[in-house]
This record gives structure tokens, sequence and C-alpha cells, in this order.
């Protein structure tokens, strides 16, 4: 993942799911005996964690993939309409994906539309500078760098970005044919925060 170390992951997963059995551990230091496997047994939460999130962000690449590779997007990027907006933006179709964002820029890294609910609320949320300068980072667009290849055409970004301080996982993939074909034509990005009910999600992958 292009966006995201495994540095990041261990980091975020500690401050979400991991803080009891780290401080466990860490008390338990205090028998030398006991310690390394104490710390064995945090070392393999956390790998069970970051599992638990890649997992999560592959689920969203799929979501963005089946949004990206389609004959209808690959006209919308060349020539934006109403139908393909009505459509792709709609509140029930965000639902449905279970996405918070949806994202699509052109090849110049125009951004052609872009919708950002409350999954709970159904609301529209405020497009910050923060949000529309994550949307802008070169890193959410490499396959775009690499031109039409057969390696870009798979090509994905995807990982972990922060908007206004909260911490969204993202993917981006490109916009071609529904041939899986291109020249590209632009990225659509999608994005779901980790919020509470994400966390959850996170902590019941893992059995507890």
């Amino acid at each position: 993942m292009s966006l995201i170390r495994r540095t990041l992951l261990v980091v975020l997963l500690v401050a979400l799911l991991a803080v009891p059995i780290l401080l466990y551990a860490l008390n338990s230091t205090l028998n030398s005996g006991l310690a390394h496997i104490e710390r064995d047994e945090a070392n393999q939460y956390l790998d069970r964690a970051e599992d638990a999130l890649t997992n999560r962000i592959q689920d969203l690449i799929a979501v963005s993939r089946s949004l990206s590779r389609s004959d209808a997007a690959y006209l919308y990027a060349a020539s934006p309409n109403p139908f393909f907006d009505e459509e792709t933006f709609a509140t029930s179709n965000l639902l449905e994906q279970g996405v918070n964002l949806i994202a699509v820029v052109n090849n110049a890294g125009d951004l052609l539309n872009v919708r950002l609910i409350n999954l709970s609320s159904y609301q529209d949320l405020p497009l910050s500078a923060n949000l529309t300068q994550a949307l802008g980072s070169p890193q959410l667009y490499q396959h775009l760098i690499r031109g039409g290849s057969e390696i870009a055409v798979d090509a994905v970004s995807s990982g972990l970005i922060s908007v206004d301080g909260r911490l969204m996982m993202v993917a981006s993939t490109p916009i071609v044919t529904s041939q899986n074909t291109g020249p590209i034509r632009g990225a659509v990005i999608t994005g779901r925060y980790l919020d509470a009910a994400e966390n959850a999600a996170l902590i019941a992958s893992l059995g507890y």
C-alpha cells in the first residue's frame, strides 16, 4: 500500500485496539520470566489487528475498482454528465457501498465531483480545505503517473489519510473501460472513516 507503512498501521492499531493488552504486557515485565511471553502475545495481537485493517482496506479497493472499471466512468472522465453524477453520487449508492467518500478526478488532477456523507445520519459533510488538499496528494495517483501501461490499469493506491483530525481509509483506482483497457482517464477515490462503527467491526473481526 503506497500511502501507509507498517509502522503507521501498528501505531494506529495500538491506539485503537491494543492498549489494554500492551499495558498488561508492560506491567508483566516485572516478572522477567514471563516478559517475553507477554511481548509475543502483544505482537501476535498487533499482527492480527494489522491483517484485519488490511482486509478492510482491500474491501474498499474492491468498491473503488467496481466504480472505476466501467464504460460509464470512462466516458464521464472525458466529458462529465449529470446521469453519472446522479447515479454514482446518490446517497443510496454511498450507503450501499458503505463509503463516506466518493471522488472522481481526471488525468490533469481536476476534481470532477466529490461527495462526503455521514453514513449514520445520511447527511452531507462539508468539503474542507484539508480534505481537498488530501485528495490532491500525488500518492493517490501513482497509476496516473505511470500512464496507460498494463501494470498501471491494475494499479491501486490505498492506505490512510488524515481528514480534519480524523483518520480515513482510502483507495484510488484508475478509470479504465469495462474491459480493463486504457488509456487511463483518471481515478476514482473512495474513503471510509475509521469511526466507532468501523473500529467495532475491526474488533469483531478479531474475535473479541
